[in-house]
């Protein structure tokens, strides 16, 4: 099940409008906002709670971004659950920083304020744990690199090594 948290996350970080009327926040606006909230000694799902107007004119106050803007963003609920209904069918998941059983502490730790707000996968969340082996490259890569990308992704998982990929076309489909 997808945290509130996550969910903030998603419906700031991405834009679930139909239209492109929103324009959604970047990884430094929304950890400004996050700063701002937990300064306010609130979490980032405060943003969903029915007192939030405050909350967001105090953000469009403290550090500009427009209590318009967050709203359109904040708006798309619906649109946010019918994409993580289809993801799920697909067996797709996502997490955010916030998913603290789940999301890599070796990010976390590593990365600290620059790690991933949300990540999206499909299989056994549990190999986030573990680390593994990061394939990507180009889209449009020659067949040498293609075949240098499956052999070398085979002969490691062949050694118990969890291959991690975009799965773009390309290199990432490869491995």
């Amino acid at each position: 099940m997808t945290t509130t948290s996550t969910k903030t996350t998603l419906l700031l970080r991405q834009n679930f409008s139909s239209g492109k009327e929103a324009v959604n926040l970047k990884p430094k606006e929304f950890r400004k906002i996050e700063e701002l909230l937990l300064s306010e000694g609130h979490s980032i799902e405060a943003l969903l709670n029915k007192e939030s107007r405050k909350l967001i004119l105090k953000i469009e106050e403290k550090l500009g971004i427009t209590e318009e803007r967050i709203s359109k963003l904040l708006s798309s609920g619906f649109a946010l659950a019918l994409a993580l209904d289809k993801w799920k069918k697909l067996g797709i998941w996502v997490l955010s920083i916030y998913d603290e059983e789940e999301y890599p502490l070796l990010f976390k730790e590593r990365y600290r304020d620059k790690c991933p707000l949300l990540l999206f996968g499909c299989g056994d969340k549990s190999f986030l744990q573990t680390g593994g082996l990061g394939v990507v490259g180009p889209r449009n890569a020659p067949e040498w690199a293609l075949t240098y990308a499956k052999k070398s992704s085979k002969r490691a998982a062949e050694e118990g090594v969890v291959i991690i990929s975009g799965g773009a076309k390309g290199i990432d489909s490869a491995a």
